[in-house]
């Protein structure tokens, strides 16, 4: 009896031997797709943050021309300009 206890406790500890090491190598994949995935939203933090500079740059040039645009406005009714202009 004693003999058949040792046995089947040798079988277990193999057994969870054999699934530590598979949880390692799962731990190992995880931990490496982690790595990739925080380097990717990195990157994409970074591309967001560029874009948002470049659409802040297009903001003020849109204002600036449409500022040009009102004042041309303004000028062409003060000469009566926008009047022939829309007329046509």
């Amino acid at each position: 009896m004693l003999e058949e206890t040792l046995e089947q406790m040798e079988q277990l500890i193999g057994d969870l031997l054999a699934q530590n090491q598979q949880l390692l190598a799962s731990q190992t994949e995880l931990t490496e797709a982690l790595a990739q995935i925080k380097e990717e939203n990195d990157t994409l933090q970074l591309q967001v943050l560029e874009m948002e500079e470049k659409q802040g740059a297009v903001v003020a040039r849109l204002q600036t021309m449409l500022q040009r645009a009102g004042k041309l406005t303004s000028v062409g009714q003060a000469t009566g300009v926008g009047s022939v202009i829309a007329s046509a």
